[in-house]
């Protein structure tokens, strides 16, 4: 019962605020986890590997590292890019926000894009960010 508890349990970390940046630095790490794994000769799914690398967006000239010092310099970059992200991560999920409430906005709104409309675009997107957050 305790492993399917431990199986089951929240993957989701609430230390940090959600943002596309901070996710992308997480699956770049652990894509390079799972590769130190793989030149250690451990089993690894090949299809999760490959979603971590897209989704970490690594690029195929990374991705051919081979010798197992190349893959643990690359794990120690993508560890410490994280951890820089982590200490902005308000700031990331503000920017997130608002980018997210403009393009909303913008949808609704086309003529809203024009530099005379401005004001009215940004008091719309501040409105529509304290949407989101009350979601």
């Amino acid at each position: 019962m305790l492993m399917a508890e431990h199986e089951l349990s929240k993957r989701v970390t609430t230390t940090y605020q959600w943002s596309p940046v901070l996710k992308k630095a997480a699956q770049g790490l652990r894509y390079w986890t799972l590769r130190l794994q793989q030149s250690s000769n451990k089993p690894v799914s090949v299809n999760r590997l490959e979603r971590f690398r897209q989704e970490g967006s690594i690029p195929n000239d990374e991705h051919s590292l081979y010798r197992k010092k190349d893959i643990k310099a690359a794990q120690t970059n993508a560890y410490q890019h994280l951890k820089a992200l982590q200490a902005q991560h308000h700031q990331l999920r503000d920017n997130y926000l608002e980018e997210l409430a403009e393009a909303i906005i913008l949808d609704r709104s086309p003529h809203l894009e024009d530099e005379r409309q401005a004001h009215i675009l940004a008091e719309r997107t501040s409105k529509q960010v304290k949407q989101l957050i009350s979601r």
